[in-house]
């Protein structure tokens, strides 16, 4: 039962026990001080109520969804115990048993406890109001199965081997190690060597030595990161960084008094200066109280109203503060709502925004801008209540219990950002930014180019690609050694160009013209480097494989929200030519953008040729042996600048094939027939969308074309004797088989709600060996995209002349 102290180290006064460092309170912090209060069950001399309210992020907790109404409530949200003196004795009447009071941490290093006797005096001691020992209860409750509880609740006669032990390591927090200091708890005593008895039951809780560290912590980690990250300092090293076109000036930290946050025109000032940029949801149709307009922009200039802001930006404006820097970049407030022009300059400059800032803070919590970010909710039924254990004598490392006061243990913590994982715009800015501070759904982290570090003491050194560390897929982008990396060429940068379009098209956007301005910042770092034309989110270099994209929910591993089918972008109502709720146009048929939703493309190195190699390609351009549009008809796209590409016509050379799609599902007997291609594993979600296309012009060959939803056992076996990675000139010559010469392939429709009908009109095209289209076309005898298909049968395509192709 593995319980992780992953904690950090303050140093306070000697003798003395703290929840924060010894450093001045920041200003805006309210001490409230009372003679003498109980906290924890331990009596202290003096205790400061500190008021977090508004600036910090709660560190107590509730529950994890486990009945603990028995148990003593934590201390409310708003406020934290600062234990500022030696605690001298328990009372009595105690939130802390005997064995909790007394227990340090020095007592759990390196070192078997019996926490007690068995399991059910935990759970005894938990319900007579021990918050400790509650605390380890649900942790079991979470971790453990039913049996295993059930187990250990039952008398034994080996008393030993079913008491509750606990078991703790300690490692002076060294950025970048992966040692963490832990606790373990168990039933029955933890194996030494390989060999020995297991425990009966595991699970884990989390360490926090400094509570109080959103601005100390941050400026540690930003201190850090400048001083000793290489990699870190590339990119923002290597030219003059210009800063936005306007930021909110929050007043000179090292002023005696504030003068209050004003908008700047950053043309004014002599030389760039670090700032911070917000990242946040805005809210679903929020129009915040204040906006930057054309009317009041000398009035902002003048004063900004901070008490009328939406909390969230009233936050960032503190925060910003509290760190020392005077400047900060809100989308609302420092670009003019409302103007188009405006609006058009600015989005393409995210790049810049969120790239050159010196800090992002992420308001990852939050799923609308006037609920403010720093304030942690976690609820009482999903946490229990961090629980301080000192820690003693001397640890290891060098560590005594003076530098590192009281140890809080909790829960495991999630690294989920939040609402605002599923916001589209905010996933450009996370990408683009050399460091951001995220306030996460459940606690704070700090993330670089080298190191992600997290608010309950765990770090992680950021994956290394090409021998060169980057935190995010734009950041490799984004580093100048990569653009002159020998060993660098375009599908290392198609690969990650396909990975931003995997993590987000699942993202939603307000505006769903929004597709392509939302990622323009990022689409400008891949064409540094590929020089081709960008076409409606692909790129004119890597057309075949590009418009072979797929709807992730085809994919049968997928769960939760990525196995939601797509669907066609409706409206906003925000423009005055549209209906809130109609279907929009907003991309051609071909492209990823013509839906919304998850979508994939096969990426692997492994199977790169498939896509890349010529030989493979079915498909060639018209125009010139590189340009897929009309000469001179691209309607100015082509630039990662263009924010909106709602049509564009693909000219090329194929060979069509008029198909008929089957009524129902591919039946199981059929998905087991199969090819066993890697990435085409006809699984559960397969069976679930995908149907059975059969070449039209089957009956003028005289084969039989009965469904084959109405495969006996036999057949299947017959087929998967004979097709075998689309070989099927072998197939036994039976009666059985001639409605199998009628399949051309087996595919899927992108919007499953468009599946044909026997009247449809349905064409298909391979693109590369393996794959093609599924297409319909329009009365002007131009294509549109309709799915996907993997090809079972390439001869039915060698009947078929070439022919141009107009796709929409």
């Amino acid at each position: 039962m593995c319980l992780a102290l992953l904690g950090r180290y303050f140093t306070s006064e000697a003798g003395s026990s703290s929840f924060h460092p010894d450093n001045k309170p920041e200003p805006r912090y309210e001490n409230i001080h009372s003679p003498t209060v109980s906290a924890m069950g331990c009596k202290v001399a003096s205790v400061s109520v500190v008021d977090m309210s508004a600036c910090e992020a709660n560190r107590w907790a509730g529950s994890p969804g486990t009945n603990l109404s028995d148990f003593p409530q934590s201390p409310t949200p708003s406020t934290r115990v600062d234990i500022t003196l030696k605690v001298r004795k328990c009372e009595h009447k105690m939130k802390l048993c005997d064995k909790c009071c007394s227990l340090t941490f020095a007592e759990l290093q390196d070192n078997d406890v019996v926490f007690h006797e068995n399991l059910a005096a935990l759970v005894r001691s938990a319900k007579q109001g021990c918050i400790f020992c509650a605390l380890c209860w649900a942790s079991v409750q979470r971790d453990w199965s039913t049996n295993d509880i059930d187990r250990c609740m039952q008398p034994h006669d080996d008393s030993d081997a079913f008491a509750v032990y606990l078991h703790g390591y300690y490692y002076k927090p060294i950025p970048g190690s992966e040692r963490q200091s832990e606790i373990w708890l168990s039933c029955g005593r933890l194996p030494t060597v390989v060999g020995d008895a297991g425990s009966n039951g595991s699970s884990r809780l989390v360490v926090f030595t400094d509570p109080d560290l959103d601005v100390r912590m941050t400026q540690s980690w930003l201190a850090k990161c400048r001083t000793n990250h290489k990699l870190c300092n590339d990119v923002r090293n290597s030219g003059p960084k210009r800063m936005p076109t306007r930021v909110i000036d929050v007043g000179d930290p090292d002023a005696d008094e504030q003068s209050g946050a004003r908008l700047l025109l950053t043309k004014d000032l002599e030389e760039p200066k670090p700032y911070t940029a917000l990242s946040y949801c805005w809210g679903d149709g929020v129009r915040h109280a204040v906006e930057l307009k054309d009317r009041n922009i000398d009035e902002l200039s003048t004063q900004l109203p901070e008490t009328d802001l939406t909390l969230s930006h009233q936050e960032a404006i503190k925060f910003t503060r509290s760190l020392g820097m005077r400047y900060l970049w809100i989308d609302s407030l420092c670009i003019i709502q409302g103007n188009a022009a405006d609006w058009q300059f600015e989005s393409k400059r995210m790049g810049e925004v969120y790239g050159n800032a010196e800090l992002t803070i992420i308001a990852g919590r939050a799923a609308d801008s006037k609920d403010g970010f720093v304030a942690n909710r976690l609820r009482q039924d999903k946490h229990p209540v961090p629980v301080p254990i000192p820690c003693g004598d001397l640890l290891r490392d060098g560590a005594s219990s003076s530098e590192l006061g009281l140890i809080c243990v909790a829960l495991p913590r999630s690294r989920m950002m939040g609402p605002v994982e599923t916001r589209g715009w905010c996933f450009q800015e996370a990408q683009l930014s050399t460091r951001y501070l995220c306030f996460g759904a459940e606690q704070v982290w700090f993330q670089c180019r080298s190191l992600r570090e997290y608010e309950d003491g765990e770090a992680e050194v950021v994956e290394r690609t090409n021998g060169i560390g980057a935190a995010t897929t734009a950041q490799r982008l984004l580093l100048p050694s990569l653009m002159t990396d020998p060993g660098l060429d375009n599908n290392d940068v198609l690969r990650e160009w396909y990975e931003v379009l995997t993590k987000f098209t699942p993202r939603g956007l307000s505006e769903p013209h929004d597709i392509f301005a939302a990622i323009t910042s990022l689409a400008q770092l891949a064409h540094r480097f590929l020089q081709c034309r960008y076409l409606a989110g692909l790129w004119e270099n890597d057309i075949p494989r590009g418009l072979l994209w797929r709807p992730r929910h085809h994919k049968f591993r997928e769960r939760g929200a990525l196995s939601t089918p797509v669907v066609r972008p409706r409206a906003s109502g925000r423009r005055a030519d549209e209906v809130a709720g109609d279907p929009v146009l907003r991309a051609p048929s071909w492209s990823w953008a013509a839906v919304q939703g998850a979508v994939i493309w096969v990426t692997s190195p492994r199977y790169g040729s498939r896509y890349c190699d010529p030989a493979n390609h079915r498909v060639r351009p018209r125009s010139s042996a590189t340009c897929w549009t009309a000469p001179g008809q691209d309607g100015g796209f082509g630039s990662p600048d263009t924010l909106y590409m709602p049509s564009l016509e693909l000219q090329f050379y194929g060979r069509p094939l008029r198909i008929r799609s089957s009524q129902t599902t591919v039946p199981v007997q059929y998905a087991a027939s199969l090819p066993r291609h890697s990435d085409y594993r006809w699984g559960a979600n397969y069976r679930k969308y995908a149907v059975v296309f059969e070449a039209e012009m089957a009956q003028s060959h005289n084969i039989d074309t009965r469904q084959v939803e109405n495969l006996t056992l036999d057949d299947k076996n017959e087929v998967q004797r004979g097709l075998v990675d689309g070989k099927t000139d072998i197939l036994p010559a039976s009666s059985s088989m001639s409605r199998f010469e009628a399949v051309v392939g087996v595919g899927f429709f992108d919007v499953p709600d468009e599946m044909g009908t026997q009247n449809q009109e349905l064409w298909c095209i391979q693109i590369v060996k393996t794959e093609g289209l599924v297409l319909t076309k329009d009365v002007e005898d131009k294509f549109h995209r309709v799915g996907w298909f993997a090809v079972e049968n390439e001869k039915w395509f060698e009947t078929v002349e070439e022919v141009a192709i107009d796709l929409v």
